[in-house]
């Protein structure tokens, strides 16, 4: 089995907070991605 990287990490946290909080979940997750982007662009 191989260790979990940090992206597989978030994701399953990910999974894991929207199955107990779908909206709050969704909108972390939106804040990660376009945190990402910026990222990218500067």
């Amino acid at each position: 089995m191989t260790t979990p990287t940090a992206e597989d990490r978030s994701l399953l946290t990910g999974i894991a907070a929207l199955r107990a909080e779908p909206g709050k979940a969704a909108e972390l997750h939106g804040g990660e991605l376009h945190n990402r982007r910026l990222q990218r662009i500067g």
